[in-house]
């Protein structure tokens, strides 16, 4: 479905779906009002509208200037299905009516009285239930040249939606067979609901504005009136920026015709659609939503989720978007027979930063239309396709119990788990590259899912690392797709970039040791007309190394394994510096320094004869 229609008939289904029933007789209608009747049927009859009437629409055009427009017999149904095909619900609207009042040259501000009650039948016409709203209000101003509502301000309060019992549970093989009205739906109740549209005209058809939907507490009873489900609230929101909507409706109208659209060129189509879409931002959050209660067979509770996306152009070019999609929650608990799970809070997050879709059309296209794509053409277009590729993810308060609550249940926990990953300038010769992870508060699995002894559970794990300048304009250069290039010219290369690698931190901490581990590589400028170099630093901590040696013997597989322990071990303990830990325990603390000058330095020491065997 377009924007056009979006913004356009689904907007004006809105509308029409709260009309009020109050027949009239048109009169000879004059130019004007002849042209918004038919605009009216037009919405009416196309494919994709949910509204369908059965009966007549009439005008009646007033000594003020204003139109009263009656539509006999509307019903709202899902346009998905095709002709043919059953509805499985339809509400029945009724006659409906709205005053028109012009406010410009083809733009007409709209008054509706919404009924009271409105029924739901399936699609062989039988009763299904009836809507009833308490409190109504409606009104917008109607863009006739734009075939869109450019405001819509509804208000509804009080609104129940009662099923009938018999045949909901007929339906479901329940009620009407056994008499057992537990768990078929009876009513469903929302306090209020709003939508609120404010589009305004940068220029001629471009529109900006929001759209903003709001549900308060609803509730979902069966047929004896006890509580099945129920929302605290629900909010949809919409950010549009830059809409071209008459250029788009050219382009949904090119593109029902296959003929003329066969004769485009693909690319600057796509060019053209962009530009008409402009950017928009949603918005979809809902609070207390829950089933059932602690103690049930089967119950679940969410205190809150959301979820975002935005497309927008790039700051950097008109070619480029960017592009996000975010996703929040906090309070979630499910439990059933085989388990209970909870989740404090988590958040999800993904961004593309300077897409290029002229450049993923045409690999695409590519790729359609050969076996194989050239490596030269493969690289190039993915170069353009994207800048930068961000993702983030934090789970908090993770934990419950998998199987029936009781000893033998297999327990798990964990208090923190983050990761970040991010790919940097992507679009450029020297890209840059982050990742992290970090772990916490691990609960003790040694009777849970994963049998695992107390003192190899982690504390902590920590991974942060970082690159810039990565040297991979030189690889494609030298080796293409391949990587048919030898070490010495990705040396060089690092050297040209100045690339630059960061151990940000790498953090292992059990209860019986643990590590930490910092430090970067990068390039340094030679003195006085000496060749750059690339240089290292790092500093390392060891807690409780003898303890590790011990355990790292005890499960070693063969004999070899075993002195190639004792080997680095010795070597650690004569390089390393011996400290004293905030609890007594002894850390041994090392700081290496080397290049590719030959350099390698340990706590200030030259190791390399230790290493290479006394110099041999």
């Amino acid at each position: 479905m377009t924007i056009t229609r979006i913004l356009g008939r689904a907007a004006l289904a809105a509308v029409f779906t709260w009309g009020f029933l109050q027949p009239a007789v048109a009169a000879a209608l004059s130019e004007r009002a002849e042209s918004v009747r038919e605009a009216w049927l037009e919405v009416l009859a196309a494919p994709d509208s949910p509204l369908r009437m059965e009966g007549e629409l009439d005008i009646l055009e007033r000594p003020d200037g204003s139109l009263r427009m009656v539509m006999d017999s509307l019903v709202l149904r899902d346009p998905s299905r095709g002709e043919g095909v059953a509805d499985i619900a339809v509400l029945e609207l009724g006659t409906l009516t709205v005053v028109l009042h012009p406010v410009a040259e083809r733009r007409w501000q709209t008054e509706w009285e919404i009924p009271g009650e409105m029924r739901l039948r399936d699609g062989h016409g039988n009763a299904l239930g009836v809507l009833e709203i308490d409190e109504r209000a409606l009104s917008g101003l109607w863009a006739q040249d734009l075939g869109t509502m450019l405001t819509a301000d509804l208000r509804l309060g009080g609104l129940a939606l009662t099923f009938d019992a018999d045949a909901i549970g007929a339906d479901r093989g329940s009620v009407g067979k056994t008499g057992d009205s537990e768990g078929t739906p009876g009513r469903i109740q929302a306090d209020r609901l709003q939508l609120d549209l404010q589009l305004a005209e940068s220029e001629p058809g471009v529109v900006s504005g929001p759209l903003a939907v709001t549900v308060d507490r609803m509730l979902l009873e069966d047929s004896a009136g006890e509580l099945m489900a129920g929302l605290g609230g629900l909010r949809i929101g919409a950010e549009y920026r830059d809409v071209d909507l008459v250029a788009i409706s050219a382009i949904a109208d090119l593109a029902a015709d296959p003929d003329r659209l066969a004769e485009q060129d693909p690319e600057a189509l796509l060019a053209e659609a962009l530009a008409a879409l402009g950017g928009f931002e949603t918005t979809l959050e809902l609070v207390d939503l829950s089933a059932g209660e602690p103690g049930d067979p089967a119950w679940f509770s969410v205190g809150a989720a959301r979820l975002e996306s935005a497309f927008a152009p790039s700051a950097e070019g008109a070619r480029q978007r960017d592009l996000r999609i975010g996703m929040q929650g906090r309070d979630w608990h499910f439990a059933d027979g085989d388990g209970a799970h909870r989740m404090d809070a988590f958040t999800v997050d993904l961004r593309l930063d300077r897409i290029t879709p002229d450049a993923l059309f045409r690999m695409g296209l590519l790729s359609l239309m050969a076996d194989e794509l050239p490596a030269e053409d493969l690289i190039g277009l993915t170069e353009e396709g994207v800048g930068s590729i961000v993702l983030g993810a934090s789970l908090n308060g993770i934990g419950g119990r998998v199987g029936p609550e009781g000893p033998d249940a297999a327990v798990y926990g964990l208090e923190l788990l983050e990761f970040g990953l991010s790919l940097l300038e992507l679009d450029t010769r020297a890209p840059g590259l982050a990742l992290s992870y970090r772990q916490r508060g691990l609960s003790d699995l040694s009777t849970g899912l994963l049998p695992i002894p107390r003192e190899f559970i982690p504390r902590e794990l920590v991974l942060d690392l970082s690159a810039s300048g990565l040297p991979a304009g030189a690889i494609v250069d030298h080796g293409g797709a391949e990587l048919d290039l030898e070490p010495g010219d990705v040396f060089r290369a690092m050297l040209e970039n100045r690339t630059r690698l960061d151990v940000n931190a790498i953090v292992i901490d059990l209860p019986i040791t643990g590590l930490r581990l910092s430090g970067n590589a990068h390039v340094e400028e030679g003195d006085a007309g000496a060749p750059d170099s690339l240089h290292g630093r790092s500093e390392l901590e060891i807690r409780n190394l003898d303890t590790l040696i011990e355990y790292a013997l005890a499960f070693s597989a063969s004999e070899a394994v075993r002195q190639q322990i004792l080997a680095v071990a010795t070597v650690l303990k004569l390089a390393a510096e011996e400290r004293s830990g905030p609890e007594g325990e002894v850390i041994h603390y090392l700081r290496v320094e080397a290049s590719s000058r030959g350099e390698l330095l340990v706590n200030g020491t030259d190791i390399g004869p230790l290493l290479i065997g006394g110099g041999q």
